[in-house]
């Protein structure tokens, strides 16, 4: 028979066991989440999930070997902002990210206010008079003998 530590330590063993896998399958989707947040710093263009270049390869690998040690997806993205700057990032956080989206809103808003006042102004603004050189009551013309 089994005595109850040993009975308890095998259940342990096993419980560690069994949820070993979980974590290391969830690591793959964990640093490709990541890879697709971060821009390649060759070119700024591409995430470096997509890029291939040996820099983006590099910082792939950077994630990988970071989210394996179990660091968390914050930390992670503290250091490649360290070592490559904000430009780093797909998706500006913060103010900057908040600032991208409102900027835009509010020029067309304003745009559309000028539009609207000018039109207001046109419409109810009187027609001109104009004034043909030829009208009656030109000392100029109606000196003229008529023709008759």
């Amino acid at each position: 028979m089994l005595s109850p530590r040993l009975f308890f330590w095998a259940a342990v063993m096993c419980a560690i066991a069994a949820a070993e896998p979980a974590s290391t399958s969830a690591n793959p989707e964990r640093a490709s989440a990541l890879s697709n947040r971060i821009l390649a710093p060759c070119c700024w263009r591409e995430s470096v999930s997509v890029h291939r270049s040996p820099v983006a390869d590099s910082v792939r690998q950077q994630i990988t070997a970071a989210v394996s040690s179990g660091k968390s997806n914050e930390e992670i993205i503290e250091a490649l902002v360290e070592e490559h700057g904000r430009r780093i990032l797909r998706e500006p956080g913060g103010s900057q990210g908040t600032w991208l989206y409102t900027i835009p809103v509010v020029g067309v808003l304003i745009a559309g206010a000028c539009l609207v006042q000018f039109l207001k102004h046109s419409v109810s603004r009187p027609p001109m008079a104009t004034v043909s050189p030829l009208c009656s009551g030109n000392p100029a013309i109606d000196d003229f003998p008529d023709e008759d």
